[in-house]
């Protein structure tokens, strides 16, 4: 990408974005300059670089390409020696071959609208250079038009970035395409190029409380109606008064249109169709602008809420910061490649997920033991009579509603979408109905559905993993659960608290 900034300044936001390297080419004045970013899971060469074209060899897995990322010359007298370099580079190159860049150039005149007519001889050059190469454009989607601007009063609408592969490189990845995005700071389209095709899932997402949602007036009445609901004047469960308490929820922020990222995508819709226009309003943009630059800052308490970082004060306003924390997070455990049992590189998401599936069915499956007290003979009795009649003593209010406003507010949410801070704002009114279904847990030792329902999160356990053993399962358990787990805790700890005691019991089981 041309960066327009010195090394400093790109190095700072490559690190916060969660990258391992980077290689740059410095600007002109406030002009030029190129930047590359990778992680350590790829193995990057860098074959040659210079102000209009970085060239490198990767090896992905056991996959090896070439990849040149290009910014054309934007002196139109100066673009053919660009043209003559990338042919001495593609006439020696037998291996798969990417181009990707900002080649300031057009194939022919269909790709540019409004502006003065350019002749047909003006893109000679252009095709020459992509004939040589033995070269051809990826399958794209989005709006290709993707630079956007005013000259001389007239707006302009040009093709200028673009991807192009060589026969080696359509064989090696058939799958891949290029998806031109929506406009929204720059006057360019980023592009996205995938090496293997994977349609879009438009299922709904997951439900995340938003504690945003708290400060604002009436919100309190949704929640009391979603929980107190009942089914034909039977007393609904704890898990159906979560559902419709999400619900409720749901229906609230769609009226109030409080849902951040609605807005957004509808302000960025309604700026696409306005810049698509081949005479836009010049104010409707900028007001449009303002709008989604608004709802962008009021996404700064989501991602607060989503980094979890502690390191400004709740007044600080840094939405960037909290940004740039999540998604560094995401594309530092981003996992590329996953083998198999057999060895096999899988590098689509669905193939990685059985993978993973597959991995825990075998590691956790019962083997179905028949014998279990053989386990336990030989163990000496370590509770006393008056350790079990403190251990198993009715559990009381106080316990629970400790517990509850002991679990760590901003955690990250299990099955069920809530977070502790849920619970602790609203005890008033979800308190009596949490009390009474873990009383009669442990009264019955019977536990809920969906209780225990949890999800696991992969975490890498070293740099650059490839196999399920290199990754670490962190468990996304619901508050409820959590509540119980506390109040066991808290029930074990006077009896655990003698040094002397434990080491007895260490014995015991080492035994």
């Amino acid at each position: 990408m041309e960066t327009k900034q010195k090394y400093a300044y790109v190095d700072g936001l490559s690190t916060s974005l969660g990258y391992d390297n980077l290689i740059t080419v410095e600007p002109e004045g406030l002009s030029g300059g190129l930047a590359v970013m990778w992680k350590n899971n790829l193995d990057v060469c860098i074959l040659a670089r210079d102000k209009r074209i970085i060239d490198m060899k990767i090896k992905m897995g056991s996959q090896v390409f070439f990849l040149s990322c290009v910014y054309g010359d934007p002196v139109k007298a100066r673009r053919r020696e660009v043209w003559d370099q990338l042919c001495s580079i593609g006439l020696a190159r037998d291996e798969a071959w990417l181009l990707v860049g900002d080649f300031n150039e057009m194939l022919n005149i269909s790709e540019k609208v409004g502006g003065p007519q350019r002749t047909e001889s003006s893109f000679w050059d252009f095709r020459t250079m992509v004939t040589n190469c033995k070269i051809r454009e990826f399958r794209c989607s989005g709006n290709t038009l993707l630079w956007a601007g005013w000259r001389d009063r007239i707006w302009v609408q040009c093709r200028l970035d673009r991807s192009f592969g060589n026969d080696e490189w359509f064989q090696l990845f058939p799958r891949s395409q290029l998806a031109y995005l929506d406009m929204y700071a720059s006057d360019h389209r980023p592009l996205r190029v995938s090496f293997a095709f994977e349609p879009s899932d438009h299922s709904r997402g997951r439900f995340y409380f938003d504690k945003r949602m708290i400060s604002h007036e009436g919100f309190e009445e949704v929640i009391r109606r979603g929980w107190m609901t009942e089914t034909k004047g039977i007393s609904s469960s704890l898990t159906d008064r979560i559902t419709n308490c999400r619900r409720e929820m749901a229906r609230w922020k769609k009226r109030a249109d409080l849902n951040s990222q609605n807005k957004i995508s509808r302000l960025r819709h309604s700026l696409e169709l306005e810049i698509s226009k081949s005479c836009p309003n010049s104010i409707v943009m900028q007001r449009i602008k303002r709008d989604l630059a608004s709802a962008y800052k009021h996404e700064e308490i989501f991602w607060r809420q989503k980094s979890r970082e502690q390191l400004l004060k709740s007044g600080d306003r840094n939405t960037k910061y909290f940004h740039n924390s999540v998604k560094g997070k995401k594309i530092h455990n981003r996992l590329l490649m996953l083998k198999d049992e057999l060895g096999i590189e899988h590098f689509s998401e669905g193939a990685k997920g059985d993978i993973a599936v597959e991995y825990f069915r075998d590691l956790f499956m019962s083997s179905n033991p028949y014998d279990l007290d053989s386990l336990f003979e030989g163990f000496e009795e370590m509770v006393t009579p008056e350790m079990n009649i403190a251990l198993t003593r009715p559990i009381s209010v106080e316990e629970i509603k400790l517990a509850a406003f002991n679990v760590k507010s901003s955690s990250a949410p299990g099955e069920d979408g809530f977070t502790g801070i849920f619970y602790q704002k609203y005890w008033h009114i979800v308190g009596p109905s949490v009390i009474a279904e873990i009383q009669h847990f442990f009264s019955s030792a019977t536990l809920s559905p969906g209780w225990n329902h949890t999800q696991l999160c992969l975490i890498p356990k070293v740099a650059n993993p490839s196999v399920m053993k290199d990754m670490r399962p962190i468990s996304l358990c619901s508050v409820q659960y959590k509540i119980i787990s506390k109040i066991l805790c808290d029930r074990l700890k006077p009896f655990l608290s003698s040094s002397s005691r434990i080491h007895k019991v260490l014995l015991s089981l080492a035994d």
